[in-house]
């Protein structure tokens, strides 16, 4: 529990996201199952975080890795995750960021200020969950 799983459902959930906002996957299967159009990029941005620490936490439980398996498995925790990247996708989105993140950020390469906020905020949701033991 802590820092190091949460880091796990951290990624897991980036990929998850990465992989949704990608191929879409999912949004289309919510869309054949209910008939709606096209989920908004922000639907399936939390749609992808969801369904990564979810799968996440699933297989850190079925390898072992001393995680409470239950009914609920991992959706709590997901839920918690979505929440905060969607928090974080709407910061990502306004001004906000620059502010916040451009001066730390303008001498590295590695990443713009709205995809910081975007993988940070999915990183401190999956930590978050995970102490919360949710």
């Amino acid at each position: 529990m802590g820092i190091v799983r949460g880091t796990v459902l951290g990624l897991t959930g980036v990929l998850g996201a990465l992989i949704e906002q990608s191929f879409g996957v999912a949004g289309s299967a919510v869309m054949s199952l209910t008939g709606i159009g096209p989920l908004p990029p922000f639907a399936s941005w939390i749609l992808g975080c969801f369904l990564g620490v979810v799968a996440g936490d699933m297989a850190t439980a079925l390898t072992g890795k001393n995680v409470n398996f239950g009914r609920w498995a991992g959706i709590k925790k997901g839920l918690i995750v979505s929440f905060v990247a969607g928090l974080g996708l709407y910061l990502s989105t306004t001004g906000l960021t620059a502010e916040w993140l451009g001066p730390p950020l303008a001498d590295t390469e590695l990443a713009t200020p709205r995809q910081a906020m975007r993988i940070g905020s999915i990183w401190l949701g999956a930590v978050l969950g995970d102490l919360f033991d949710a």
